[in-house]
C-alpha cells in the first residue's frame, strides 16, 4: 500500500514539475511587420474599393483628394488615415485558408489601400471588416494570402465617400 502511495506521489511530482517548468506562449508562428514609414515623406496614398478609386497627394502643406477632379481634401481625415499607416501593429493570425469572404476581405467589400513614398509604393494591404471586439480590424498585407487582427478599429477612416473627404470649404481645383 505504501508503494503504491510512493508511486503515484512520484508521478505528480514529476507531471507537476513538467507543467511548471514548460513556458510556451501557444503561438506557433511569426508576425510580419509592415516597414516603419513616416508621415512626412509619405506622398501619396490610393483607396481602392469596389468600382471606385480615390488618390491622396501632398501639395505643398496640404492634400488633394482626387476621384474625377482633384479637391482640397480634409487635413483631420488625412491624418487619421497617416496616423493608421505609420503606427500599423498586427496582433494575431487569423487564418491561413483564404476566407475572405468571412473577414469581408473579398473583391466586393475589401479596401486596398497603397501608401507611397517618392511615387514608389512601400506599403500595400487590405482592409477588411472591424473585429466583433471592436479593438481590432481584419488585413492582409502585400501579397501574403494570410489574414491577420491589426490593432484599433479603423476601416472607418478610410471607407468614405469623396465629399466625406473633401474639405469643408473646398473648391474645385
Amino acid at each position: 500500500m505504501k508503494k503504491e502511495y510512493l508511486i503515484l506521489i512520484l508521478v505528480i511530482v514529476v507531471l507537476g514539475s513538467y507543467l511548471a517548468l514548460k513556458k510556451e506562449d501557444g503561438s506557433h508562428y511569426t508576425l510580419p511587420a509592415p516597414p516603419a514609414l513616416d508621415s512626412e515623406k509619405i506622398d501619396r496614398l490610393t483607396v481602392r474599393k469596389q468600382n471606385q478609386t480615390f488618390s491622396f497627394t501632398r501639395k505643398g502643406d496640404g492634400w488633394v483628394v482626387t476621384a474625377d477632379k482633384a479637391y482640397p481634401a480634409d487635413g483631420n481625415a488625412i491624418k487619421q488615415m497617416l496616423d493608421v499607416v505609420t503606427n500599423l501593429t498586427l496582433t494575431a493570425l487569423i487564418s491561413e485558408k483564404q476566407d475572405l469572404i468571412r473577414y469581408e476581405l473579398d473583391e466586393d467589400h475589401c479596401l486596398d489601400v497603397t501608401v507611397y513614398e517618392k511615387q514608389t509604393p512601400v506599403l500595400s494591404f487590405k482592409i477588411g471588416k472591424t473585429a466583433p471586439t471592436y479593438n481590432h480590424t481584419f488585413v492582409m498585407l502585400g501579397k501574403n494570402p494570410n489574414i491577420y487582427h491589426a490593432k484599433d478599429s479603423f476601416r472607418t477612416y478610410f471607407d468614405k465617400s469623396i465629399n466625406e473627404f473633401k474639405e469643408e470649404d473646398g473648391d474645385t481645383r
